[in-house]
């Protein structure tokens, strides 16, 4: 069976190549940017793809024989799944790989912005110990609302219980646990908009595309702080860019909305570049998942629903 592993880092062909004795071709980049060059390879069967590759209609033309492609990732708004249905391709992700790894880097993301510390870090290291413009705040008893209680959202939920918060939730799913283990709330939309702070931690879909935009940015309160470890396409950097212009809140951000763009755009008057200069945007490079344990646990399963395709079995994690 040919397998095509895509987006492969050095370790991803390290530990696909030693802890198993299929055979893979490895590539180092998106999917898109093989299409042409692999057209006389078309025979794949299983493609497996991270979230930098998006499953489009060009792609499934090009790989005519593929019966299962996996994303090693939690999310898979990538797969599009409403491609893949109609044609009986199996699609898998990898579900609760992160969501410790994820939810920690959430609080680190907001303790930066609550305490300054990356500011005082950066002065130490040039031998600048003043402080006194950097006074924090204190997280306990603040009032934040997780958007989203997944797996993820519902270990932020067990943090925050943690740091004395007060806790509110807005989800398609409520969670009797979280209810009667940490006393939070679920309501509506724009009730949890009106907290201190807000956690973003829900999948991206039709639903939550834009969830926060330029319509309802506004709800939030004048200082409100925003973490966004979810999908980038949650909340629109229209609606970043609104608040930073009429506001003092403050956003930590692991994800942004078109993320291969904002990356490359170097025009100063652009949107990306009023949020990447932005003293009141803590902005990290789409790295909450990245740890030991999350990324040995991702190739694990992806390997595992590798060898029990090949073997004609149930997969792990189905989508379609």
């Amino acid at each position: 069976m040919k397998i095509a592993i895509f987006d492969a880092t050095d370790d991803d062909i390290k530990y696909f190549s030693e802890s198993s004795s299929i055979e893979f071709d490895f590539y180092s980049s998106c999917i898109s940017n093989y299409v042409s060059s692999l057209l006389e390879k078309s025979d794949y069967e299983i493609i497996s793809v991270f979230v930098t590759s998006t499953i489009t209609k060009d792609i499934l033309k090009a790989f005519p024989n593929v019966k299962y492609i996996q994303t090693r990732s939690a999310g898979y708004d990538n797969l599009k799944i409403e491609l893949l249905k109609p044609l009986s391709i199996l699609s898998s992700n990898v579900a609760q790989y992160a969501k410790h790894s994820v939810s920690e880097f959430a609080f680190s993301l907001l303790l930066n912005v609550s305490r300054k510390t990356s500011i005082a870090l950066n002065r130490v290291e040039s031998l600048n110990y003043d402080y006194l413009d950097l006074k924090g705040f204190e997280l306990a008893n603040k009032k934040c609302s997780v958007i989203g209680t997944g797996d993820i959202g519902s270990n932020i939920v067990k943090i925050a219980h943690g740091f004395g918060m007060d806790i509110k939730a807005y989800s398609r799913t409520k969670k009797d646990d979280l209810v009667n283990n940490f006393k939070i709330q679920y309501v509506e939309l724009e009730d949890a908009l009106k907290s201190d702070i807000i956690f973003i931690s829900t999948n991206l879909n039709e639903e939550t595309f834009h969830l926060i935009n330029t319509s309802n940015i506004n709800i939030l309160n004048n200082n409100a702080i925003v973490i966004n470890i979810g999908r980038g396409e949650i909340i629109s950097n229209e609606a970043i860019v609104e608040s930073l212009n009429s506001s003092e809140r403050y956003f930590g951000i692991d994800v942004i909305e078109n993320e291969c763009e904002f990356k490359e755009c170097n025009c100063s008057k652009s949107i990306a570049s009023i949020i990447k200069k932005s003293p009141k945007v803590f902005h990290t490079p789409h790295m909450a998942y990245y740890t030991e344990e999350a990324l040995l646990k991702l190739k694990k399963v992806s390997l595992e629903n590798i060898e029990l395709f090949c073997d004609n079995k149930d997969i792990l994690n189905r989508l379609t």
